[in-house]
């Protein structure tokens, strides 16, 4: 199986290819960060993404904005801490 073909699934029923999820940890991995306006990409600070990280994110655009507006369900973190506390 290829990088092209391996899926990543999140929390929720998000599925996307690991080629998105590895563009957006090399965003990050740069100094950057990355959040969605609608349906673009914004990646702060503007300037200095080297040209692959950036034809990955082109690639991907469609599944990198999906992450970007990605909020995991992480209310069964906050269950037991609930109870013990009561």
């Amino acid at each position: 199986m290829s990088e092209s073909d391996a899926l990543i699934h999140l929390r929720g029923g998000v599925v996307v290819p690991v080629g998105a999820y590895l563009a957006m940890l090399a965003v990050e991995a740069a100094g950057h960060t990355v959040c969605a306006d609608g349906g673009d990409l914004i990646v702060e600070p503007g300037n200095g993404l080297a040209a692959n990280i950036l034809d990955a994110l082109r690639t991907y655009k469609h599944d990198c904005v999906r992450l970007a507006q990605y909020v995991p369900d992480d209310s069964h973190l906050y269950q037991g801490a609930a109870r013990r506390a009561s």
